[in-house]
Formats: C-alpha cells, structure tokens, sequence
C-alpha cells in the first residue's frame, strides 16, 4: 500500500501501488489509441504543418513527450532500483509537510 497526504495532512488516502501501476498503464495505453485515432486521417503534409516558424508540428511535440517521457522512465527506475526501502512504511507521510504543520 502506498500512503499520501493531502494538503495540512487531512483525509489521508491510501493506494494500492500495484493498481496505480495497472491504472496508469490504462490510462498511457487510452491515450496512445486516441493520438493515433486523431491522427490516422492525416496526411505526412499535415503532421508536419506549423502555424509559424517558432512553433512545433504534430510529429515534433510528440518526439518531445516521447524524449521525455524516456527520460523520465529511466530517471525515476533508477531511483527507484537505488532506495533502501523495499517496502513502503505502514503510516508513510510525506516530507513535504512536517510534523505539525498546519
């Protein structure tokens, strides 16, 4: 189970990791068929179209989520691979608010 606070540590809510993991997979697998959905009726032409010369095209904001979305993946694996908890702690608070803020 996974612990997290809301803001001033009321109404506590618990999460089951494992169903978080499950529900985001959905939610990332969703998405991926919606944008190819969205896309499917376009041509090469289009994707590539900018309003202006500053802005990105289809094509170049999906490499950017994509780039970073690798990035992110590796970075948070890796911490996640080096914590010394294997376990989460049974009343996990976060250390964004410290005892007895309020």
């Amino acid at each position: 189970m996974l612990f997290l606070n809301t803001p001033r540590r009321q109404n506590m809510k618990t999460f089951n990791s494992n169903q978080l993991i499950d529900d985001l997979k959905e939610i990332t697998r969703l998405n991926m068929e919606l944008i190819s959905k969205k896309m499917s009726h376009l041509s090469e032409e289009q994707k590539k179209w900018k309003p202006s010369s500053e802005s990105w095209n289809l094509l170049e904001i999906l490499s950017h989520l994509n780039a970073y979305a690798a990035f992110y993946h590796t970075a948070f694996t890796d911490k996640i691979q080096k914590t010394k908890f294997k376990e989460a702690k049974l009343n996990f608070v976060s250390s964004e608010e410290a005892p007895g803020d309020q």
